[in-house]
């Protein structure tokens, strides 16, 4: 009796394009005709997890994450993930945090990866993952004085955040999951008749104000507002337009990036 194959795993890619590198999904693959003396002639379309508008994108610079990636791991199952690691120590939290979203600031923007972790989530899903994992971290009387040097084991999203913040610093570790949440809730609800406060269930609702409290006019400026969605220039802030599309011999439906460290 023939078994049936399960249907092939979506492509996932770590492009080297963007400073602090940015995680995608392939849409579809080509080869032109010609090669360009620059971005030669294997060209990927990229769904990014941080936007949802897709990019052109240079074989070349694109490559698979590791396979002991936490980033990855955790996007293919945040719930779970999540739950898993709240039952941890300050220590383990905050250090898996800072492997996914650098530990300190940085050259690059860490909270555009927890947006990426969830954006494709449904709100009440989205916000309930990112805001238990804040809430650990915010409730944790252990985690404030924490701020030690970062320590890596192969399951970085990029080792290189390390370089330039070295350390893991709890305040900053919060501060950037706040910073993806609200980001996330402007790609959930953005341009819709609503805010985030009337969109939520009751009980994260208020579970998100009480966290948001002691934030700057309580959060009420992401909760209790009308929110648009992202632009795509805040996502990628350089580097990506339509102008090198007809050299490459690629139509001008979707943009693409022109080379790497934007």
């Amino acid at each position: 009796m023939a078994t049936k194959k399960p249907p092939p795993r979506p492509e996932r890619v770590h492009s080297k394009s963007f400073n602090g590198a940015a995680r995608g999904t392939v849409l579809r693959r080509i080869t032109t005709p010609t090669a360009d003396s620059y971005f030669g002639a294997d060209f990927a379309l990229v769904d990014f997890d941080h936007h949802p508008e897709p990019v052109w994108s240079a074989a070349q610079w694109l490559k698979k994450p590791a396979k002991a990636d936490l980033y990855e791991r955790w996007r293919a199952a945040p719930h779970e993930s999540v739950r898993a690691l709240v039952t941890g120590t300050t220590e383990e939290v905050l250090r898996a945090c800072a492997r996914i979203a650098g530990g300190q600031r940085a050259h690059h923007d860490g909270a555009a990866r927890w947006v990426g972790l969830v954006r494709t989530m449904p709100l009440a899903e989205g916000t309930e993952v990112l805001l238990t994992l804040a809430e650990r971290i915010h409730r944790d009387p252990a985690a404030g004085p924490f701020a030690e040097a970062a320590v890596l084991d192969g399951s970085e999203y990029l080792k290189s955040d390390f370089k330039y913040g070295p350390q893991v610093r709890w305040g900053e570790v919060l501060s950037l999951l706040r910073e993806g949440l609200t980001r996330y809730w402007r790609y959930a609800v953005g341009d819709e008749p609503t805010t985030v406060a009337e969109a939520l269930p009751e009980r994260l609702r208020d579970e998100a104000t009480r966290h948001l409290a002691a934030t700057h006019e309580g959060g009420r400026e992401h909760l209790h507002a009308r929110l648009t969605r992202p632009l795509f220039g805040e996502a990628f802030r350089g580097g990506v337009s339509r102008t090198w599309n007809a050299r490459c011999g690629l139509d001008d439906e979707f943009p693409m990036v022109g080379g790497t460290g934007y």
